[in-house]
């Protein structure tokens, strides 16, 4: 078996990536600016699977591994009554160009919640943030919460379906008889 060596890549297991188009503009920012950017940092260095990219004129762009990435608006709606617990969030897709979605153009992407109370709870606390910046953080954060919630979910019904098929197994193995072809 190889294994590839992926430490030297830069920003390895970063949340907040800053490309080098962004310097320019980094250098010409306040430094209030800079500050936000690293309270950023810390509060997204534990995301699994969305990361926040800084690009050419300080632009955020939400990333991850799988097809999905945004660029702004980060534009939360407030959770409607028909679907209280779904909470959509107007951007601009910039992913994979796959199922009809092209890129740089509108997008609202959709986040089931446990609750209405929870949706209402994420849209708060995207809509209230003060700059696009801070949303396209707050998003982030939104994001990787529900897919390690996804995560867990599917772990947790592959491991029933393992306890399910180990104890088929067992009893089999302590009761089960032979087919009557076999006798």
């Amino acid at each position: 078996m190889q294994v590839n060596n992926n430490m030297s890549a830069q920003n390895f297991g970063m949340a907040l990536k800053i490309k080098p188009e962004a310097m320019p503009a980094l250098k010409n920012a306040s430094i209030e600016t800079l500050e936000k950017l690293g309270k950023i940092g810390e509060e997204l260095k534990d995301t699994k699977h969305y990361h926040l990219e800084i690009g050419e004129n300080m632009r955020p762009r939400i990333t991850s591994h799988f097809a999905n990435k945004y660029l702004p608006p980060f534009d939360p709606k407030q959770p409607n009554v028909l679907t209280p617990e779904f909470l959509s969030v107007h951007t601009t897709w910039d992913g994979t160009e796959i199922y009809g979605l092209t890129k740089n153009k509108p997008y609202q992407h959709i986040i089931q919640y446990e609750s209405k109370e929870a949706a209402l709870e994420a849209y708060n606390r995207i809509s209230k943030q003060p700059s696009t910046l801070d949303k396209a953080a707050e998003f982030t954060k939104e994001l990787d919460k529900r897919q390690i919630q996804k995560d867990e979910e599917n772990a947790r019904e592959c491991a029933a379906k393992a306890a399910v098929e180990n104890t088929a197994n067992n009893l089999f193995a302590k009761f089960g008889t032979p087919t009557e072809e076999s006798l």
